[in-house]
């Protein structure tokens, strides 16, 4: 039947209930890791077999969420299927590079080049070098939400996958300590200067407090080291006070990348953002690392709001991204 024949009624009746719950959990992934919705209410959102942006079932039912159709955008989700090629060619990119290099600056632009891939679903976008103030410069600065509370910052320092961490003696390593040294330089440089980071990292009580302000370090590999090693890596990580990750994180990243058509930022969304496709153009898997130049636009701008931050800057955010080399390879082979 033509769509405006399609009752809520008739399609509770004629799709079967696995096809319902199949939907359900096609569009689940998406929707939960923003909104916390029981799965019973995210059925509410299956109501149409018609074509939507968000993904397919079996045969010609497909699943409506709540989001709205944005015409004339590119379906991001090809990468998952008729397109995944470009995927597989990043993975063995990184792969070879792991293998065959442990030049960390080699690591560090792939990584920044690749970014919406390398860092995953839990990371919004990521800045490169940022520069703090001509003192210290971390690798990557990883962005995520809270919600009112606006915008976490993580501070990534990256050492080599061939990096050594914890002696045979269960000590730390020279390379250990020497990113310990540089984490714990950078929460002395940020307790000492308020007034820099609430410009640098902006968010509602940024002035305030650091708590939006957190720790990464990625070094090593996951099968180069004992569990008594490891142990000894966690400890050290809980005591000064950051993450840490070997290079298998970044792997595990890349392996595990699921296109989406659209990003639901964790906070208030604005309609007339959704009207102009604003939301699609975010979840850009092409997505490079911001520069500390276009990060220092955004976070200057006097149009920068500082509760819910994504959503509400959205617009601001897209327009100083920039795309890698396969945004023209998708453009050319999967776009129609």
């Amino acid at each position: 039947s033509s769509a405006s024949e399609i009752t809520m009624d008739s399609l509770w009746t004629s799709i079967p209930i696995k096809s319902i719950l199949d939907c359900v959990m096609s569009i689940s992934v998406s929707i939960y890791e923003v909104f916390p919705f029981h799965i019973m209410a995210l059925a509410a959102f299956v109501a149409n077999p018609r074509r939507t942006e968000i993904g397919s079932l079996k045969g010609k039912s497909l699943c409506l969420a709540f989001k709205p159709t944005v015409k004339n955008k590119m379906q991001w989700s090809k990468l998952n299927n008729e397109c995944s090629f470009i995927l597989k060619g990043i993975q063995d990119e990184w792969t070879d590079l792991m293998k065959s290099d442990d030049v960390e600056e080699k690591h560090h632009k792939f990584i920044a080049e690749n970014s919406s891939i390398c860092w995953g679903k839990n990371v919004y976008f990521s800045i490169s070098k940022l520069n703090l103030f001509g003192e210290y410069t971390p690798d990557f600065v990883l962005i995520d939400e809270k919600g009112s509370l606006g915008l976490e910052y993580t501070l990534v320092e990256i050492e080599k996958p061939s990096t050594v961490t914890v002696t045979q003696q269960h000590n730390p390593a020279s390379g250990l300590t020497h990113a310990i040294k540089q984490i714990r330089d950078w929460k002395n440089w940020i307790d000492r200067n308020s007034p820099q980071v609430g410009k640098l990292f902006p968010s509602k009580f940024s002035h305030e407090t650091n708590a939006h302000i957190k720790f990464m370090l990625i070094a090593g590999k996951r099968n180069k080291i004992s569990h008594e090693q490891q142990a000894e890596r966690i400890k050290q990580a809980h005591e000064v006070g950051y993450d840490i990750r070997s290079f298998d994180y970044i792997t595990d990243n890349i392996k595990n990348y699921h296109a989406r058509d659209f990003i639901i930022p964790n906070s208030d969304v604005n309609q007339d953002y959704w009207d102009k496709g604003l939301f699609h153009d975010f979840a850009n898997p092409f997505y490079e690392s911001l520069s500390n130049k276009s990060w220092k636009k955004i976070s200057t701008s006097p149009e920068l709001i500082r509760a819910h931050m994504i959503g509400q800057n959205i617009d601001l955010i897209n327009k100083n991204m920039t795309v890698n080399k396969n945004f023209e390879v998708f453009k050319e082979k999967c776009t129609s």
